[in-house]
């Protein structure tokens, strides 16, 4: 089991080493099912934060690919992949607009950047993702799935959402009642 950690470890660096492939190939692979281009970025970059982790001398080279994985994340072709609202910058970005799936991994990505040990670059863009995320979360009623893509909700898809808050949280160092109660709302 070490060697197959290990392969996937190199992988997923590798991955990120030519984004423009990478992006290339996403494109290729999930045309069928486009809005499942953010997992393409988010899932090697949670498994870079728990190398990182595990192995805190690969940190420096792990911060580097999910570094680069974000950037891909944030670029616009990501984004024009999902219904219109998300066309709009992810930087400025102030509503849900119902991009619950996207908006849910790309900020458990900024959580990883800083999991692996990170400065606090991203710390500012991922409070402002986790309180879009909030503002989603206390516009349905207690219980309601929140949309995972505009006019569609999985109930699945609010655990990123509702993790992505709970750990910017914990990593500020905020009072974790408020997303604890957020949490116990819509489980």
């Amino acid at each position: 089991e070490p060697k197959a950690v290990e392969v996937l470890y190199r992988q997923f660096l590798g991955l990120s080493k030519s984004p423009e492939d990478y992006a290339k190939r996403i494109r290729r692979d999930a045309a069928a099912y486009p809005e499942g281009a953010i997992l393409a970025l988010a899932l090697p970059a949670y498994g870079l934060a728990n190398h990182a982790m595990a192995h805190p001398e690969s940190g420096a080279e792990c911060r580097g690919a999910i570094d680069r994985l974000i950037q891909l994340a944030s670029q616009r072709w990501t984004r024009e992949w999902l219904e219109a609202p998300m066309r709009e910058d992810v930087h400025r970005l102030r509503r849900w607009n119902g991009h619950g799936v996207y908006l849910g991994h790309y900020c458990l990505m900024l959580c990883c950047y800083r999991l692996a040990g990170g400065d606090a670059k991203y710390a500012e863009h991922q409070q402002q993702i986790a309180e879009v995320l909030r503002q989603g979360f206390r516009s349905q009623r207690s219980g309601a799935w929140v949309p995972s893509y505009p006019h569609r909700a999985w109930a699945f898809d609010c655990l990123p959402c509702l993790l992505a808050v709970r750990l910017t949280d914990v990593q500020d160092g905020r009072d974790l009642n408020a997303s604890g109660k957020l949490v116990a709302d819509h489980l």
